[in-house]
Order: C-alpha cells, then structure tokens, then sequence
C-alpha cells in the first residue's frame, strides 16, 4: 500500500522552511557546538515548524522525509528538495496550480 500526499503551496513551503532551519541547525552544531545560542534558536525555530505543519496537516511521514535530507547540510546546499525525496525513492510531482503530490512505497 502507498501512502500519497497532496501538497498545497503553502504546505510545500512550510517543508522548505522546516529543511532550511534543519540544515542550519545541523551546521551550527557541526561548526560550533549546540553550546552555541544560535543554535538553541534553530532548535526552537524547527518545533514551530513542526507546529505549523501539524496545523497544515502535513503527514509525520513527510516531515521525517525531509528532516532525513536536511539534517545532512551538505546534501541539503547540493539539491532541491523534490530532487533529494526522489533520490530517496519517493515520488514527487508537480501537478499544477501550486500543488505537490508526495508518495512513499509501492506507487513510486
């Protein structure tokens, strides 16, 4: 069984964001420790992310998806986010007027 996730713009960018603050966080503690102030902001910055997708209703599985990528800051600056989850065996189109569709298992 596949699990499928349509997407509307907002929520596409609101996963963005959430890839952003992760992969900042990721090279803040890389670079500087979690010691750093910086990064205890992304750390809070990230669990409002998950907040708003939660409200969004974007699935557990898809934010884990995109956190698995960016937690990788060098993989993160290295593609987009539709190309990373489709390396990673998930199916992601673009299907018009601002809309995404996500799938994970047999349907990829």
């Amino acid at each position: 069984m596949a699990l499928v996730m349509q997407l509307n713009n907002r929520q596409w960018s609101s996963l963005e964001g959430l890839a952003a603050w992760v992969a900042d966080g990721a090279y803040i503690a890389e670079y500087y420790g979690i010691d750093d102030p910086e990064w205890s902001k992304c750390d809070s910055t990230v669990k409002a992310c998950f907040d708003t997708l939660d409200r969004l209703g974007v699935p557990y599985w898809v934010q884990n998806a995109v956190i698995s990528w960016a937690r990788d800051w060098r993989a993160y600056k290295a593609e987009y986010m539709d190309c990373a989850l489709q390396r990673r065996r998930y199916g992601v189109d673009y299907i018009g007027g601002g809309s995404w569709r996500i799938t994970c298992g047999e349907a990829v």
